[in-house]
């Protein structure tokens, strides 16, 4: 994703060359004290591409630090707006996105750094006082209530479609 210029004083002697995990873990030891936020942003944007894209690069190789966790919060706010918040679970994605909150998967290294930075989880402030169960585990007479529904949703004039 980026060039670095790296001091490479610890070159394996018999290919000549620095090894994978020493480079990203000085990689690591550059985005450490980074603090300029258009380069975050960059890094950021390429957080959210699924794993197979993602890890090719160099920068997601080695567990991520950050002295400036709140430089890091600040570009992703910008990036995906005020009602973003940190992806943890489908479940809760779905509802945090019903509230109108935006889930971004950012993976784990990146999301405690972004924690830290105040950023809050697709868990957070979503109400615990009920119990998912799939359509197919409710009795009929549950089943008859869930059916009236998108009846009852369009006599309160919703436009949303239930289902």
């Amino acid at each position: 994703m980026f060039s670095y210029s790296l001091c490479l004083e610890n070159i394996n002697q018999d290919r000549d060359a620095i090894s994978y995990s020493g480079i990203g873990y000085k990689v690591r030891d550059i985005w450490e004290d980074i603090n300029n936020i258009e380069l975050i942003k960059i890094f950021l944007q390429q957080a959210i591409k699924p794993h197979q894209e993602r890890d090719r690069h160099i920068e997601f190789y080695a567990s991520m630090y950050s002295n400036n966790p709140y430089v890091w919060a600040r570009a992703f706010t910008e990036l995906y707006g005020e009602n973003s918040r940190l992806f943890t679970n489908d479940i809760a994605a779905r509802e945090a996105e019903a509230l109108g909150f935006l889930p971004i998967s950012v993976g784990h290294n990146i999301g405690r750094i972004l924690r830290q930075g105040g950023i809050k989880t697709d868990e957070e402030g979503l109400s615990d006082d009920y119990e998912f169960i799939f359509s197919k585990k409710l009795s009929r007479e549950e089943q008859s209530v869930l059916d009236l529904l998108p009846l009852y949703a369009s006599v309160a004039g919703s436009t949303r479609s239930i289902v």
